[in-house]
């Protein structure tokens, strides 16, 4: 009988590990594609997104993915990570103009 609740339990807790560890990569994915998303829209546009608070918090959180390129594995080369942070400072500096 004991054995039956150990091996119980060893089943419920790997099942729990596997859904924790699917809806962490879902969560983390959704995190990363939203970082590109706006990474895009910021550079096609020069805009804020819309869902970003319109103040200084705004510079904060273009800081946090111009970190986030800068330290990212998730970027094809380094020329492509080059690009990209150029891209995201000049639009910073006109955002400071701008403000």
């Amino acid at each position: 009988m004991l054995l039956t609740y150990f091996l119980l339990f060893i089943i419920l807790f790997t099942l729990m590990v596997k859904g924790g560890s699917v809806l962490m990569g879902r969560i983390a994915g959704r995190r990363i594609a939203a970082c590109h998303q706006e990474a895009e829209y910021i550079i096609e546009t020069g805009r804020i997104p819309d869902h970003w608070p319109d103040s200084d918090e705004a510079f904060t959180r273009l800081d946090d993915l111009i970190d986030h390129f800068r330290n990212s594995r998730l970027v094809a080369d380094e020329p492509t990570r080059e690009m990209l942070l150029n891209e995201l400072d000049r639009v910073r500096g006109q955002w400071e103009l701008d403000h």
